[in-house]
Order: structure tokens, then sequence, then C-alpha cells
């Protein structure tokens, strides 16, 4: 009995968990879309363009977040003409490439 009970609280201490880390997901996308909204950060389209000059590549995937210091970054994964993956990190007020990691087969 004791063992089914510390089941039944082990799962909704995992449920109450989950649903935390859902609001806190849902509150940062609401957050990153009022700063682009509020021109704090300039929209990932327009990060893309920019890139295009820099990195040849095709997009595969694009988050952006806001770091300790404040400030929003654009985390992005590209695949190369070559087929090398590359992390780009790009400072959201600006545009520009802060880092490009990857590139080795």
């Amino acid at each position: 009995m004791r063992k089914l009970l510390s089941i039944i609280v082990l799962c909704l201490v995992l449920v109450a968990a989950s649903g935390s880390a859902e609001a806190k997901k849902k509150g940062d996308q609401e957050r990153a879309r009022a700063a682009v909204q509020a021109g704090e950060v300039l929209p990932l389209p327009e990060i893309l363009r920019g890139l295009r000059g820099q990195i040849p590549g095709r997009v595969l995937d694009a988050k952006m977040d806001e770091v300790e210091s404040g400030q929003w970054l654009y985390f992005i994964k590209m695949l190369t003409p070559e087929g090398n993956v590359l992390d780009v990190v790009v400072d959201g007020r600006s545009g520009a490439v802060l880092d490009v990691r990857g590139g080795g087969n």
C-alpha cells in the first residue's frame, strides 16, 4: 500500500512539474513575441536575410532566447551546401553573428 501511495505521489509531482515547464515555455514565447513587437528584437525573417549573405546553407532550426544579461539571442542550426551542420548565434537586437560552431565532418 505504501509503495502504491509513493507511486501516486511521484506521478502527481511529475505532472505538476510538467505543467510548470509548459507554463514557463508559454511565458517565454509571449515575452519573445512582445520583444519583437516592441522593436527590441529583429524578427526572424530579417535575421535570416542577413545570414544569407554571410553563411550559405539551409536553416534546420531556429529559436530565440533571452540570456541572463537580458540580451536576446537567436540560436540557428544550419546545413551548409557541403553537408556540415553549423550552430550560429546571432544578436537579436543588431543581427550581428556572435558565434559559429561546427562545420567539421
